[in-house]
């Protein structure tokens, strides 16, 4: 069973479409989620998501830059790997995009 996430934050880098060892393109991107101030007024440290896009979206995501403002669906999965020095169990969490678009929340369509 998955846990379904959507949440709306800046891209962290600038994207790059990559190809599995099938031929299918994903691309693996970071999207930090602001979560304000504290009661004191200090900023707090945003929450760090990572995402793969898969697919056609993926290919629509290409031309994405860092700061870009995004609104991600997906479920969050937890993937293990032994670690090929020590053999220990690792993991890592990530969220796997159904639905990308640009949140218009601060950006403006043209056109």
């Amino acid at each position: 069973m998955y846990s379904t996430v959507t949440f709306e934050g800046n891209l962290a880098a600038d994207v790059e479409v990559k190809e599995n060892k099938s031929g299918g393109v994903y691309v693996d991107a970071v999207v930090l989620v602001n979560q304000g101030k504290d009661s004191t007024g200090e900023e707090r440290t945003p929450t760090r998501w990572q995402v793969r896009i898969t697919g056609r979206t993926a290919e629509n995501a290409a031309n994405l830059r860092k700061g870009d403002r995004l609104l991600v669906t997906g479920s969050v999965v937890t993937d293990s790997w032994a670690d090929k020095q020590t053999g220990e169990v690792r993991y890592a969490t990530r969220v796997l995009a159904q639905s990308v678009g640009v949140a218009l929340t601060f950006a403006r369509v043209t056109g």
